[in-house]
């Protein structure tokens, strides 16, 4: 039986990958900053068979504590298997009307936080023999786009972080 951490499953690939992963009745802790989203979530990996589904709500912002939430995420699983970090924020705006609070909003959920994630599971995962991490990235990542600067940096730096 895997056991699976996924950040950013309350909706979109997270949520669709959360599914996947309880069908094949894996054990999951399912992470993103609404606690009340993530609920219904579980419960439906729960019936779709997931060995078990946890809930651990988590604002990327706060970096200053995520150690301890990798920690927490660990301990749950009893060592973790597969991380999907798929926590992410998006962006719609020009140059000149991205502040750079909102830069660094988006490169602290979208970079920062996934690199000090995978940086604080690797040793573990080695000391087990393995495991994998997973982190979801963008084409806008490979290619600047218009209105998506700050999210286009944040996409290009996991490339250059996770390719070495």
């Amino acid at each position: 039986m895997q056991s699976v951490w996924i950040t950013g499953a309350s909706s979109g690939m997270g949520e669709a990958c959360a599914y996947r992963y309880a069908e094949e009745g894996a054990r999951l802790v399912l992470t993103s900053s609404s606690a009340e989203r993530l609920v219904p979530i579980a419960a439906k990996c729960r019936e779709l068979g997931a060995a078990d589904a946890t809930i651990l709500p988590y604002d990327f912002t706060c970096l200053d504590t995520i150690d301890a939430l990798t920690d927490k995420a660990w301990e749950i699983l009893n060592g973790i298997d597969l991380v999907l970090l798929n926590a992410g924020i998006s962006q719609r705006t020009n140059v000149e009307d991205t502040s750079m609070e909102m830069v660094r909003k988006i490169m602290e959920i979208n970079y920062f936080a996934p690199v000090s994630i995978a940086k604080r599971l690797l040793p573990g995962m080695i000391a087990r023999g393995g495991g994998k991490i997973a982190v979801t990235t963008s084409i806008a990542g490979r290619f600047g786009f218009p209105l998506r600067c700050g999210y286009s940096s944040s996409k290009f730096a996991l490339y250059g972080f996770f390719e070495t």
